[in-house]
């Protein structure tokens, strides 16, 4: 009998996310794997924290599949779990996220199989508008912060990323791009590694691809508004000029808290409409009712929120860089997230020339 140990913990709220995207990925292979692999032969065992948020629908997937639940708050006692099981158990553990278990020690007749989703704290470490994310004395500790321990900080991630490809013995990434990262910046850890490259699986909603395509709200979506490296600061300033040059009569929708220090410098605040955390099925409901995404990211080992939006046959404009060019070739819209201007451009072209359904749903 084999034993897959399911790490859900971090499929839970984390840094104040109810939502986020390696807690979405954990999701959809976890129900992709009980659908399609889960037989007589496997124990699926799971663990998660049953005082945090978990969705509803995996909650009642794991009571009808009747699977066995760990109660765990944290790493160190999934990792106890693991020890509870002995020499002879033919045991594999699945983390989606494996970074924080990269100072921790796993049995030795564990298979381990970890998710390296890039290596974003290396390649995009920091950014100079960084600070515009904070005011007051948070923007005053982020200056102390920033100067006393950013060095110390580079340093750590570059030693979790070094531990967690050692420690698991089957790597899981998402795109070229971030195996070849891996490459060039572990060397040695990746000589004779066990890797695969597999794009994060997507569910189209109830079996049709592009169900809702013709309700649309004429509105430009972006989300996950409060962290600096999807670049909201840049591209909401490059948005409110628009507005301002009466170039876009569109409003847009921000989902994800953008901080109060930069929607006070926006001038035309009627053509923005602010969204905090929202569920699921309200996002899903978002991307349907778009007409754009604008997906200025920073830095991405795969970044599917546009394949989010493509699903509904939408028109994306995403960053040339890191994956996302190896992923979405030629069904989106790209520009270079540095450049005010050249966003800007690509954004009218981009919502007067939309991309075919057909191109879309070629991809």
């Amino acid at each position: 009998m084999t034993h897959v140990i399911f790490d859900l913990l971090r499929a839970q709220p984390a840094s104040g996310s109810k939502f986020h995207g390696g807690g979405e990925y954990i999701k959809t292979v976890f129900k992709y794997y009980v659908d399609n692999y889960s037989k007589n032969n496997v124990n699926l065992e799971v663990c998660y924290n049953k005082n945090e948020f978990l969705d509803d629908w995996i909650l009642d997937l794991i009571e009808d599949k009747s699977l066995k639940v760990y109660d765990v708050k944290n790493v160190h006692e999934i990792v106890d779990v693991l020890y509870t099981f002995n020499e002879e158990s033919e045991v594999r553990f699945f983390a989606g996220l494996p970074y924080p278990y990269w100072n921790l020690t796993f049995p030795e007749n564990i298979i381990t199989i970890g998710t390296c989703h890039g290596l974003r704290e290396i390649e995009k470490p920091n950014d100079d508008y960084e600070i515009e994310y904070f005011a007051g004395k948070r923007k005053l500790r982020f200056k102390i912060h920033q100067l006393l321990h950013s060095k110390q900080d580079y340093e750590k991630s570059v030693k979790v990323y070094e531990n967690v490809i050692k420690k698991f013995k089957i790597l899981i990434t998402d795109s070229l791009h971030s195996l070849y990262s891996m490459k060039l910046n572990f060397p040695d850890n990746m000589k004779n590694k066990e890797i695969y490259i597999f794009y994060p699986l997507t569910q189209p909603l109830d079996g049709n691809l592009f169900k809702g395509i013709s309700n649309c709200n004429d509105y430009i979506m972006m989300i996950s508004a409060n962290r600096w490296e999807k670049n909201s600061y840049r591209t909401v300033i490059a948005l409110d000029d628009l507005y301002s040059k009466k170039l876009l009569n569109q409003k847009t929708h921000i989902f994800g808290n953008l901080p109060d220090c930069i929607r006070d410098k926006i001038k035309n605040k009627e053509m923005f409409v602010f969204f905090d955390y929202v569920s699921t099925s309200e996002l899903e409901n978002a991307y349907k009712n778009c007409s754009l995404l604008l997906f200025t990211t920073l830095n991405e080992g795969f970044g599917d929120v546009p394949m989010e939006a493509m699903k509904y046959g939408k028109t994306c404009l995403v960053s040339a860089v890191a994956s996302l060019p190896e992923v979405y070739g030629e069904s989106v819209y790209y520009c270079n997230p540095y450049d005010k201007m050249e966003m800007q451009n690509m954004l009218l072209q981009a919502i007067e020339n939309p991309i075919s359904v057909e191109k879309i749903k070629a991809k």
